[in-house]
């Protein structure tokens, strides 16, 4: 789903190879396959994320990278002196990041937005949801991963005779002790994880253990 979203908010932007997107979240699930996608057709993506993720995303095919502060918009500016064409804002930074567009460009947000910035620039709200029977670009997306083209988010890798062992004590708690288990989510055993694909990938998944039958 999230690489269908990251689908989704480029084919909303609709930008010709070549132009230049912006990407906000770019060390997120989401971000980081756009940046990836956009990569892939001809984009020059300018990544917005934290300082300590700029090796990841770059890894991802970013061509520039912007620290995530309260000068994003001034450091765009400096990389794209006439603004970029579009932004896929997967972080809702919204209003701090629309002045980095060129007149008349076009933003992609997930989250409701009912901001207006002004200068002929298209706002395109994109809801998965709506494309879940797309099977066309849920194929491609398939294929892209078969390619190597797009590499996937793995937060662990286990052998299937060898199981993870689960947070709490399974034999207590079948003694009628729930409160032996975790009902809180616990971190993957390794955060930065092992890519799949060509890019160094970072996972962030997490589990829950809840209460035994």
């Amino acid at each position: 789903m999230n690489a269908l979203t990251a689908r989704c908010a480029l084919d909303a932007l609709a930008l010709p190879a070549g132009a230049a997107v912006l990407v906000t979240g770019a060390a997120g699930a989401v971000g980081g396959y756009t940046v990836q996608l956009a990569a892939a057709t001809g984009l020059i993506s300018v990544a917005v994320a934290a300082g300590a993720d700029e090796v990841l995303v770059r890894g991802f095919g970013a061509r520039h990278f912007v620290a995530s502060d309260s000068q994003v918009t001034e450091r765009v500016r400096g990389l794209v002196p006439g603004g970029v064409d579009g932004v896929v804002d997967t972080a809702m930074m919204h209003g701090a990041v629309a002045p980095a567009l060129r007149d008349g460009g076009a933003m992609a947000v997930l989250r409701f937005w009912d901001g207006a910035p002004g200068r002929g620039i298209t706002v395109h709200p994109v809801n998965v949801r709506d494309h879940v029977s797309d099977h066309a670009a849920i194929e491609t997306l398939r294929a892209q991963v078969e390619q190597g083209v797009l590499g996937l988010r793995v937060a662990a890798a286990f052998l299937a005779e060898r199981p993870p062992a689960p947070t709490g004590d399974w034999s207590r708690a079948a003694s009628g002790d729930a409160s032996s288990l975790s009902s809180r989510p616990t971190r993957s055993q390794d955060e930065r994880s092992t890519p799949t694909g060509p890019s160094p990938l970072r996972g962030r998944g997490r589990r829950t253990v809840g209460q035994a039958p």
